[in-house]
């Protein structure tokens, strides 16, 4: 591509970029294409953790573990007294069996707000001997490892946390923030901290882990609030770093589907509180020694949360549907131990895949057209798809894919906007104003690269044609000009449609004369060649044309043809409203000056060895003589151009045979051996005219030999 095109190509996938960013975070369109764009994450999260769904078993993964749920289930509730609040009686035994087994946390994903009422206290005592209050606060003190819950809500432009009542809270190892953000109704994020009143609150997976590593909850907020700065091993510093926003976040990555009771082993192992309270201090050690016991409800509807799994199908059928708030905290408490976190890619590294991806739709589109230009499309949105999706599978990358699949889409309209619009009425013009001059090749190249039409050149390496009609003036004073101008029109149709099938470009007409030139503004390597198969053509097509002429009446015309090689200044010559492409310099000159020299040397075409070197083996010629043509003192051998070699020139072979030994002799100033060589010849074809010339010569230097400084050049003293 030109500089010109390059440089819009780049404007249009730049500015595809920026649409890009400018829909999916400033605009009206941000919610959907962002609501779009978490879909295809959870659809990542599902596939990553998809081993763990397509087990009947227990899989490695959830048995090893740290972290076990005791979960309350529609069965355990038919012992209760009462439902709401939790039984405190219950959630006292099952602290004490978890704390007697070995656990090194307890999570109570309880809000334990009020102190029972008199009755709940009384059905407690008849049931247990004394209060569940009771019972439950020195269960909670016994254990020493108890975290419990609470809400935060808003309030006068902040947050405030509502911490369980002091009776539990004062005897408990922490208290975290529970809430989960639901946005667009499914929860993706797990709170890590809180800006509450005056204080920093732990969410409820960061005090978890905390006390299980046997930190200070209480310091470990205070040091974050100070330095800014929630120090855990293996969190990534976007996500540690507290901004403006009262709630620190943390994308959950989910490493399995829910764990339902009545179902297929889900990301992690969980009991019923109904068996474990029935065992005592009989369940098995291993399920709680070590272990991080989370404990919360699995049937309360508000308990209830959508996540990614919530479509992901069952291995006996239907889908996992809902997941209980107290496994989504397992979920994001399993990520801050084995650090594993979604991490995003860097805005710079986002900007870069969009604009690579927008300027690889551009240039193909711009090089190959509009249906290839989608074809990439189609396949580069492919490609992020699956080079996003392996990312996260393998690393856990977030590679956005609604960003760069706009880009590719807005890239592709851009450009082919450009194309059609734009380009489109340039090339219509450019073919309109030069089919008839240029072959479809060179129109087409000219169409699609109109910077080419710009006003100024280069030097190339071409092969110029000049032709003209022997005696045309004088013929032109003795036809009527209607018969003449449709004899001219007919003839330089016929010439010109050779020049376009052979590739050439058609310069100019200057009158019955034609101009014609090989190798720009298509390169051409075989231009030499395709120039000399130009001019045996235009000869055997007006020998072709003069019979069919003769039979109409109209008189036979001959044509002289000279041609050069060189390197002249090829481009467009003009102004901006009127131009020619064109080809200027001594190359040029120097073929205008070979076609007449054909009427002394009675040829029909002349070549320059400039042109006959560059042709090489695929044409048969014979040296005419060394010519400084009109305006040059510097000789250069020319030739005529017999034929091609593919060609059946074997009449011609006895003739050239005697010419080249007459030559010879010419040369060594034999001049008599060379006049029986041209005589010779000159029997073979009595209308040859180089032959009947140098018979002449001969002669002439035998009557008046030249001097012996002679040089052999001919020095013409006509144009």
């Amino acid at each position: 591509m030109t500089l010109r095109r390059s440089l819009v190509g780049v404007g249009i996938a730049a500015g595809a970029v920026a649409l890009a960013w400018l829909l999916t975070s400033w605009s009206i369109f941000g919610q959907l294409f962002n609501q779009i764009e978490e879909e295809t994450l959870d659809w990542r999260v599902r596939t990553a953790g998809r081993l763990e769904a397509d087990r009947d078993q227990i899989s490695p993964r959830a048995a090893e573990s740290e972290i076990r749920l005791i979960m309350f289930d529609t069965a355990a509730t038919k012992g209760w007294p009462y439902e709401s609040p939790y039984p405190r009686g219950v959630l006292a035994e099952l602290i004490d069996i978890a704390s007697s087994l070995g656990a090194k946390a307890i999570g109570l994903d309880v809000w334990l707000e009020l102190r029972q009422t008199p009755e709940q206290a009384m059905l407690d005592s008849m049931r247990y001997g004394r209060a569940g209050d009771e019972m439950l606060r020195e269960a909670i003190a016994r254990a020493g490892n108890v975290v419990l819950v609470g809400p935060t809500v808003a309030a006068g432009g902040g947050r405030t946390f509502l911490a369980p009542h002091p009776y539990f809270a004062e005897v408990a190892a922490a208290v975290a923030n529970a809430d989960l953000p639901t946005p667009f109704e499914t929860v993706r994020d797990a709170t890590l901290t809180v800006r509450a009143d005056v204080r920093l609150v732990p969410g409820f997976a960061v005090a978890l882990y905390a006390v299980s590593r046997g930190l200070a909850v209480d310091s470990l907020m205070t040091v974050t609030a100070q330095q800014g700065y929630l120090d855990l091993p293996g969190l990534p510093e976007d996500y540690a770093r507290l901004t403006d926003d009262p709630v620190q976040g943390l994308p959950i990555l989910f490493v399995g589907p829910p764990s339902h009771h009545d179902d297929a082993p889900g990301a992690f192992i969980r009991y019923p509180s109904a068996e474990v309270a029935l065992l005592g201090e009989f369940n098995p050690r291993e399920w709680f020694e070590d272990r991080i016991l989370l404990l919360g409800s699995g049937f309360h509807a508000e308990e209830k949360f959508r996540t990614a799994f919530y479509d992901e199908p069952k291995p006996a059928g239907g889908s996992y549907d809902w997941m209980y708030g107290v496994e989504v905290h397992a979920h994001a408490l399993e990520n801050l131990i084995r650090h594993e976190h979604t991490t995003a890619l860097p805005l710079a590294t986002t900007t870069l895949l969009y604009l690579l991806l927008g300027l690889v739709v551009v240039w193909v589109t711009f090089s190959s057209g509009a249906g290839l230009g989608a074809g990439s499309a189609v396949a580069l949105g492919i490609g992020t798809l699956a080079g996003g999706w392996y990312a996260f599978e393998q690393s856990h990358v977030h590679v956005p894919f609604v960003g760069p699949i706009l880009t590719l889409v807005l890239s592709y309209m851009g450009s082919v906007a450009y194309v059609s619009v734009v380009e489109g009425r340039q090339a219509r013009e450019t073919r309109r104003q030069f089919k008839k001059y240029l072959s479809p090749a060179i129109v087409d190249q000219l169409a699609s690269d109109p910077g080419r039409l710009k006003l100024g050149g280069e030097k190339r390496q071409i092969s110029i044609i000049f032709t003209d009609i022997a005696g045309f003036t004088s013929l032109s004073e003795t036809m009527d000009p209607e018969a003449m101008l449709s004899l001219l029109n007919d003839y330089l149709d016929e010439m010109s449609q050779i020049v376009l099938d052979e590739g050439g470009t058609l310069d100019k007409y200057i009158g019955d004369a034609i101009m014609a030139f090989y190798g720009a503004p298509l390169d051409q390597p075989d231009h030499a060649m395709r120039a000399c198969r130009t001019a045996v053509r235009m000869q055997r097509r007006l020998d072709e044309l003069n019979d069919k002429w003769a039979k109409d009446g109209r008189p036979r015309l001959s044509m002289r043809i000279g041609m050069n090689t060189g390197s002249p200044v090829v481009g467009n010559i003009g102004f901006e409203q009127k131009f020619d492409y064109t080809a200027l310099g001594d190359a040029v000159n120097l073929a205008a000056r070979l076609e007449p020299a054909c009427k002394s040397y009675g040829v029909d075409t002349m070549i320059s060895r400039a042109t006959r070197d560059a042709a090489g083996d695929g044409i048969v010629t014979r040296e005419l003589e060394l010519l400084a043509v009109y305006g040059k003192l510097e000789p250069i051998a020319v030739y005529e151009l017999v034929g091609l070699a593919d060609e059946d020139l074997r009449e011609r072979q006895e003739l050239l045979g005697l010419y080249q030994q007459g030559l010879a002799a010419y040369r060594r100033r034999d001049f008599e051996l060379a006049l029986q060589y041209f005589l010779a010849a000159g029997e073979v074809d009595p209308t040859d005219g180089p032959s009947r010339l140098y018979v002449e010569r001969s002669r002439e230097y035998i009557a008046n030999p030249p001097p012996m400084d002679w040089d052999f050049v001919e020095r013409r003293q006509v144009k």
